[in-house]
């Protein structure tokens, strides 16, 4: 559902900022 989907995509964001891949060109907003 739409709760989830937004979940997986902020811990996926803050893996990458964690990670100092971000920002890179395809997670631009």
């Amino acid at each position: 559902n739409l709760y989830e989907d937004i979940k997986g995509a902020v811990q996926n964001y803050i893996s990458d900022v964690k990670s100092q891949e971000f920002p890179n060109d395809k997670e631009q907003y």
